[in-house]
This record gives C-alpha cells, structure tokens and sequence, in this order.
C-alpha cells in the first residue's frame, strides 16, 4: 500500500487503504502508528472491504496538534478525516489501546456510528489506575521542578528520567512534545462512555496482556451490553501482531467480511 497524505484540521497527515467496499476503520494505540496493523491486514487481505488505517496526530509521519489533546479532540478530529474521505459511517471500527479509547468515546457520542465496534486491548478503563495516574501527574511536576534545584540541576536528564521509570511512566518519557496530551488522556475513565454504546461490540484481549490486564476487558464487557470477549492465550498487549491469524479469523466472524 502507499502512502498517502491528506490534510485535516490543519495537519498534514498520513494514511492508507486498500480494497473496495464497505469501510473497516482502524485507529493504532499509543506510540504506534498505521503500520501496527501490517500483519492484520495480510491476513485479511482478499476481503470484500475498504480498509482505511491512518497515523493519528502527532504519531508516525502525521504532523503533531499544535497544543495538548483529549481524547474528545481526537475524536472530532477522526470525524473530519472520515468527512473528508466522504465516509459517513464505516461498517467497522477496530481500535487498538490508545485506538480503543478514541473508539469508545467516538461510538458513545454518535459522532462515528460503525455496524460493529473491535477493540483490541483496548484502554481507558482502569479504575485501579486512577491514583496511580494521579501519582504520575505530581511525580512529572515535581521532576520538572526538582531538577532545577542544585545539585540535581547538573544530571537533570539522568534524575528526571530515573524518576519517571520509578512511577511507570516510560510512556510518558518517550513521548516528547506529546507529553501534556498523554497526561490529560490518561486521567480519562471511559467506563460511563463504554456504557451508553449500543453498537455490537467485540473485545480481543491477550491472555498476558500487563499493559491492559484482563481486569479491564472484563470492566468493558460489564459496560457494553451485549458485548462478546475472546482471550487469546499466550498472547501480550499486541494480540494483532503475535497472533493476526487468529484475530483476523475472529473480526472476520464476528463483522461478517
């Protein structure tokens, strides 16, 4: 597939599709980008559907939002590229982690209407993360401080990053200028969110998944009435890369492709 690019919202962004027919949207998770569903697609390659992948803002090589993001602006911002594919609703929207929040929040406000929702370890819903996430946030604050004060001002890098590894924060280490979007995205719980959608929902989680743990899955299915899990064994937060067979074969049941 090329690369194309296409400017939304004022940024120059990139993405692919392939096939003819109704549309499959995938939205890849945090610090990722279009290209963490290549192994999926092989395997769903032949179906009769217009697959639509795209780096999100400030991911891949699309361009970066100018100021910090929630996850509502992601959301109107994936609107106003699926306007300007004329895409009203995609038939299904699959959305990875990070994906999956954008997902959820996008299906719970009818801003996109899919047939049929996948979310793929999908985050947003730890109500356990909660005061860790808080944590974090202080943390982060008090590094940027601290590491102005003598003596830590002079290995500033090297204690500003041992401190953040200590609050599990790598994510946050590594995400550049993309820092405040990723604090304000975390402090998000969507579980209400999760519960106001009605579109048929499938959630395919890894077995071993510690980035999304199995806790989480179970919360989003409680949440989305209807909703169908399936646990892949022996598989990590990257089911769709480690096991895209099966996961093909299992969206490509549930979404009829």
């Amino acid at each position: 597939m090329k690369d194309k690019h296409l400017i939304v919202d004022d940024l120059d962004i990139r993405y692919t599709e392939q096939g003819e027919g109704p549309v499959v949207l995938l939205l890849h998770g945090w610090g990722t980008n279009l290209e963490t569903f290549n192994e999926l697609l092989t395997e769903l390659e032949g179906k009769s559907v217009r697959f639509v992948s795209l780096d999100l803002p400030g991911f891949g090589k699309s361009e970066a939002p100018k100021e910090e993001w929630d996850i509502s602006r992601y959301v109107k911002f994936v609107r106003a590229f699926l306007d300007k594919l004329s895409i009203d609703n995609p038939h299904v929207v699959i959305g990875h982690s990070f994906g999956g929040r954008i997902a959820i929040k996008a299906v719970a406000s009818n801003l996109i209407k899919p047939e049929r929702l996948v979310l793929i370890a999908s985050a947003g819903t730890a109500k356990s993360r909660s005061f860790r996430n808080a944590l974090f946030a202080v943390i982060a604050k008090t590094g940027k401080i601290v590491s102005f004060v003598p003596p830590f001002c002079f290995f500033r890098k090297i204690f500003r990053d041992k401190l953040y590894k200590v609050a599990g924060a790598t994510d946050y280490l590594n995400a550049g200028k993309m820092k405040d979007t990723f604090l304000k995205i975390i402090h998000e719980n969507l579980t209400d969110d999760a519960r106001a959608i009605t579109a048929l929902t499938l959630l395919i989680w890894g077995e071993k998944d510690t980035e999304t743990p199995l806790a989480e899955a179970c919360t989003l299915k409680d949440a989305i009435s209807g909703s169908v899990l399936e646990i892949l064994p022996d598989a990590g937060h990257f089911a769709h890369q480690c096991q895209a067979r099966a996961v093909a074969e299992k969206i490509s049941q549930f979404a009829k492709l």
